[in-house]
């Protein structure tokens, strides 16, 4: 199952300029996340199938990006479109190149559609809040490594020097403010 995705995911994204460090980027955190979610899913003692399952949200959570970068050239989704919608518009038609099960079907849209949002919706259901939360713990995860080990022009498309002029918004700024203190 597994090798059968990654070559529907690698068809997918040879539609697209590899040698662009944007997209060899954004690949790299793809194969990142769904090896999170795999991680992940096994600590958590799930079965196989689970596993599978959390590993495939891992490679599609990000579907949306490589689009995105290719009609707006940003990954801003403020600049663009948020790439959690546009990855579930992509996968209407590439859905059936990853699994037919439309309970998984079902499950990779709402981690796909859900993974960036701050707050999951209180609406879901276990089976899906689990495998949301997987996903959007592991894609967090591994932003942080992307951060410390990419260029900035390849994560955020801008020069060092514009970035560290930028300011903290303060709907930013407050929100960190609301945030929890860590327990010691």
């Amino acid at each position: 199952m597994r090798q059968s995705c990654l070559d529907a995911f690698n068809s997918y994204v040879a539609r697209y300029d590899a040698s662009d460090e944007r997209i060899a980027l954004k690949v790299e955190h793809t194969y990142e996340v769904a090896k999170l979610c795999d991680e992940i899913a096994r600590g958590q003692g799930l079965p196989p199938a689970d596993v599978d399952l959390a590993w495939l949200c891992g490679l599609l959570h990000d579907i949306g990006r490589f689009e995105q970068l290719r009609q707006w050239g940003t990954f801003s989704d403020a600049d663009s479109c948020s790439h959690a919608a546009l990855g579930i518009q992509v996968l209407k038609d590439e859905m059936a190149s990853f699994t037919n099960d439309p309970e998984w079907a079902h499950i990779i849209e709402r981690a796909v559609a859900l993974h960036s949002d701050f707050r999951l919706p209180s609406d879901l259901g276990a089976r899906e809040r689990l495998f949301c939360t997987i996903t959007r713990d592991a894609d967090k995860v591994d932003i942080l490594r992307v951060f410390n080990q990419s260029s900035c022009e390849a994560v955020l498309g801008i020069d060092p020097s514009e970035f560290s002029r930028g300011e903290i918004s303060d709907v930013a700024f407050e929100a960190f403010g609301r945030a929890p203190l860590p327990r010691t």
